[in-house]
């Protein structure tokens, strides 16, 4: 295995751009690849593709989709995201080259790699791809796998927002909603208890309030080291004398709480129902990037008009979700047909099903690894299209179809 990172050229400028030829500096992208369990020189090969963040060896060391790597004798890249990790030029971050960050941009990205790869590592048509990504990567992974069907057979989009949306209030609900969720051990009926230990100045209610009172604790730790001796009641030392002091650490929270003055005031509006509004952010994007509100709900509507939203036209497409992540509120909760199908997992947080089988996994992520899942209604085990049984029909379907030659293998659409 090549832990190491390797890099491949890649040029800066959109897709337009380059095809004008108006962009000639080119960057290094960084990617990785893993051969241990590779079947060559036929076996199939499995994308992993890199977000908001900077990637690393453990890309294709760990992972759901390395242990089904080793099932099905794959060889495994992991590709770094444009403009995150090493993979920029040294001007990348001006403002007038963050034109070039886009998630079009991305998938170019990764079609040139395709092309990079299949030569470098003698790849042929009998190679088949499926990748993986999760949150914005899972959905590259889907939209990879709508914009160029012919470089891809399936696609993994976990924990994907797909559906773009300038005010996501629906965070907050999922949020909310998951503090009182029994499958994590949680009770909108333990609320009552939080209500009087923090004076709150109404009940909390079972929508943003409680989001908010969960903010605004953390907003304590992160005020008072923020502005440490600034505050007149509170610095790092103190803080750290009343959390570390003997006890039950939820009474120290409720002590610490109290001396920030983190209560109502009758003359002021209660900290616990706090309204943030959109204008705040839209006025950031204004002043960092230049991009004024009405650019931000044009690109908004583009986004969902380009890629389909949460109704993609595309096929061989699994979206994985988690009932407590606040991000599947803009995924593909249902399956849209035979071939682009959803799995839903009660319980389950943000990417969870990526990360491999862990003895912390709860009763629903296991069984949906094995292809079953819990019905809440019920309580029966139902068959599900898990990632992995999915992963083998793809690969078997594919191996059929080279047998009888069919050239129209990965633009089905069925």
């Amino acid at each position: 295995m090549n832990a190491r990172p390797m890099g491949m050229p890649q040029r800066p400028g959109t897709v337009s751009d380059c095809v004008f030829n108006t962009c000639n500096d080119t960057y290094r992208q960084r990617f990785w690849v893993n051969k241990d369990f590779w079947k060559s020189p036929n076996g199939p090969v499995f994308l992993y593709i890199g977000g908001e963040g900077a990637l690393s060896s453990l890309t294709v060391q760990r992972g759901e989709h390395i242990e089904l790597a080793e099932k099905y004798g794959a060889l495994v890249f992991a590709v770094e995201h444009r403009f995150y990790g090493n993979s920029i030029n040294n001007d990348g971050l001006r403002l007038a080259n963050m034109r070039f960050l886009s998630s079009q941009q991305a998938l170019a990205d990764l079609a040139t790699f395709h092309t990079y790869a299949v030569k470098e590592y003698n790849l042929s048509e009998n190679n088949v791809w499926i990748c993986y990504g999760g949150s914005y990567p899972g959905s590259l992974s889907a939209w990879f796998r709508l914009k160029y069907p012919q470089l891809v057979y399936g696609a993994i989009a976990s924990s994907a927002p797909v559906r773009a949306k300038v005010n996501f209030e629906g965070y907050h609900n999922v949020t909310t909603s998951s503090l009182g969720d029994p499958v994590v051990n949680g009770s909108f009926q333990k609320f009552t208890k939080l209500e009087k230990d923090f004076s709150s100045c109404k009940p909390l209610s079972v929508d943003k309030d409680i989001f908010w009172f969960a903010s605004n604790l953390a907003d304590i730790f992160d005020g008072v080291i923020q502005y440490n001796n600034e505050m007149p009641t509170m610095n790092i030392s103190s803080l750290c004398k009343v959390m570390t002091k003997p006890g039950v650490p939820y009474d120290n929270l409720i002590t610490l709480n109290k001396i920030t003055d983190q209560t109502c005031d009758p003359k002021t509006t209660c900290v616990f129902s706090r309204h943030i509004t959109l204008g705040p952010n839209l006025e950031l994007c204004q002043l960092v990037y230049g991009i004024s509100p009405d650019d931000v709900y044009r690109s908004v509507q583009f986004s969902n008009t380009y890629y389909g939203s949460d109704q993609p036209k595309g096929s061989r497409i699994v979206f994985v979700n988690g009932s407590i992540d606040p991000w599947h509120a803009l995924s593909v909760l249902r399956d849209l047909s035979k071939t682009e199908t959803a799995i839903y997992i009660n319980g389950t947080a943000h990417c969870a099903n990526m990360h491999g089988e862990q003895p912390s996994d709860p009763r629903p992520l296991r069984l949906a690894r094995q292809c079953m899942t819990l019905s809440d209604s019920a309580l029966v085990l139902l068959l599900l299209q898990a990632v992995d049984r999915q992963v083998g029909m793809w690969l078997k379907d594919a191996a059929r179809h080279q047998r009888t030659n069919n050239t129209t293998l990965y633009f089905q659409h069925t």
